[in-house]
Parts: structure tokens; sequence; C-alpha cells
């Protein structure tokens, strides 16, 4: 192997050497190599800066114990130093700080001092890089060790669809309650958890979007994220005949309708279309004028109702004196 490197050298040198641009070109290149090579050896000795991300782990934390204030995941150090030390810092493991609960938590908080983090982040990354300056440069960490109050989750999500879709049920999330930690008495006097306010538009296909919840100050929710669903089914027309009801006709007569039956249209989930709500269609002669020659009047609904309509407005009417044998029992006015 030595021998065949040898012989690669060897035969580089003599191209080189063959005539007088190819020395020219080969000088050129060595003096090119050996500057570089100097330049980075004096790079390295010269001090520079750079970020340094220390991975946070807190150590000997009781069973009984929740941080009301996530503690921070990483501390990101500011240090200056040669830059041979630095390689360490660029091809090695991300350094880890240990804080330990057992010496920096006291009266229900886990306090750690500017000076205390400095201490602990230099001792992980070595006396020979000095801190400039941490980001956090301290640490404190509210905990409790009281058990967690259970809340109902409240829902403070809405939705616009396309017109050939129509919600379908509650907006709903995945879970309905969520434990709720504070210190003191605090989470006893909390009675729900809202979730931010959202609002969708146009959506046309069930949606589950993740949802924060608003977490009172000085608590601490968990979870903290709930995935509301909101389901959303192709609209449906259904049409059925339905008789129509005359309503506060004149006293001593009687009516007929023509025709007496009218079309009425539901726009409702596909799901429910074998479940029509009940709907009484009426003919109301209220603002009837006796003196007039009109032929004609209104329908509607007698409640009004979302997604349902008549497919006409109105029906011929005839009115007899009402001395026939045999009556039409109309309803009482409403």
């Amino acid at each position: 192997m030595a021998g065949r490197i040898s012989d690669k050298i060897d035969a580089t040198i003599k191209y080189l050497s063959g005539n007088t641009f190819r020395r020219q070109a080969g000088v050129f290149l060595i003096f090119i190599f050996i500057s570089a090579v100097l330049w980075v050896v004096t790079s390295l000795n010269e001090e520079v800066q750079r970020h340094v991300d220390c991975k946070v782990n807190i150590t000997h934390v009781p069973d009984s114990v929740t941080f009301i204030k996530m503690p921070p995941v990483q501390v990101e150090a500011r240090v200056r130093g040669r830059g041979t030390h630095m390689l360490r810092s660029l091809f090695g493991s991300q350094p880890v700080v240990n804080i330990d609960f057992d010496k920096f938590g006291r009266d229900d908080r886990l306090v750690v001092t500017s000076r205390d983090l400095v201490q602990l982040v230099q001792s992980t990354i070595g006396d020979e890089r000095l801190i400039q300056n941490l980001t956090p440069d301290s640490i404190v960490l509210p905990y409790t060790t009281l058990p967690p109050v259970r809340v109902p989750v409240k829902i403070d999500v809405t939705a616009t669809t396309r017109p050939n879709v129509c919600l379908y049920g509650h907006i709903k999330a995945n879970i309905d309650s969520v434990n709720v930690y504070s210190t003191g008495n605090l989470a006893a006097r909390v009675t729900s958890i809202s979730t931010s306010n959202l609002h969708l538009e146009n959506i046309g296909e069930t949606t589950v979007v993740p949802v924060k919840l608003i977490v009172p100050r000085g608590c601490r929710v968990i979870p903290d994220t709930v995935r509301v669903t909101i389901n959303v089914e192709p609209v449906v027309t259904v049409t059925r005949p339905m008789t129509v009801t005359p309503v506060n006709v004149p006293h001593g007569m009687k009516v007929l309708l023509s025709p007496d039956k009218v079309n009425v249209s539901f726009r409702m989930p596909r799901s429910q279309r074998d479940k029509l709500p009940e709907v009484d269609v009426i003919a109301d002669f209220e603002s009837f004028n006796p003196d007039s020659n009109q032929d004609k009047v209104a329908v509607s609904t007698a409640v009004w109702l979302p997604n349902v309509f008549i497919e006409t407005d109105s029906v011929h009417f005839y009115l007899n004196d009402d001395t026939d044998k045999d009556k039409v029992t109309l309803p009482d006015k409403h």
C-alpha cells in the first residue's frame, strides 16, 4: 500500500516537473496548501466567541412534585475561548447542565440564581471557555405537592361551512376535563377551563384542530391543549307533501283551499334525512278583508324553522257561509 502511494507521488512530481509551466503551477499549489494550513492553525489559536446550547436536566425530583412553570429546555451560553477549545462544542455531544432539586428546591420554588447557574454551566463546558452571558440568566420554578383539581373544559370554537355541507352535532373536544395544579388553594377556585377563541370559515369536511387552553395565572393545566372535532356532513334535500291548515277564518265562514297540500323541503344532514321535524303548515286569514277581491292566502310554517322551505308562497281559497250541514272544524287562534 505504502509503495503504491509513493509511486503515485513520484509520478505526480515527475509530471509537474516535466516542463516550466507545470513546475510553476506545482510550486503555486504547494504554497497555496501551506498558506491554508497556516491560516487554519492561526485561526484556531485566536480567541473567538460562539453560542453553546446546554440541555437542562433537573435531578432528584420527588414524584409528588409538579412544576407550575415548566423548566427551560436548554440554557444558551455565549462563551469566549481559543478556536481549538471551541472544536469540542462543534463536534462533541450537547452538554447537559444537571440541577439538583434537593439543593435548589425550597418553599415551593426551585431557585437557581444567576451566580449558581454560571457555576453549573461553567463546570459543564469546562474552564477553558469563559462564559460571557447566559439566556436565561437564572431559573425560578414554582412547584406544588398538592393533588390536582379536575375541572371541565369549555369549548370556545365556532365554524361556518361551504354551501353543500352543514355542521352536524356539537363541536367536541377529545377530553371533557383537565387537571389544574397550583400552589395554595388557587386551583380549588377554578371552576372550568376554556379553550382559546377560534373561528373556522368555509370548511368542507370534518375537521380536527389542536386548540390551546387558557391557563389561569399561577396554575398549570395538564394537558394544556385539546383536539377539537368539528363534524361536517353533506346536505340533502328531502321534500314531503303536507296538509295546509287554515287558521283565523272569519266567524260564520268555512274555507276550502286549493291546493290543500303543499310541498315542504327540508335541508338537513344526510344521516338525519329519515328524522324529519314536526312542521305545521298554515294559511292565516288574520289580515283577510272580506270586502276585497282577494282569492289567495299566504302559507307559512306555524313556527319558523331553519332550513325548512315551502315551495309555494300562497294558495287559492273559497269562502262560504257556514250554513251547510257538514262544517269544517278549524283550529283556535294561536
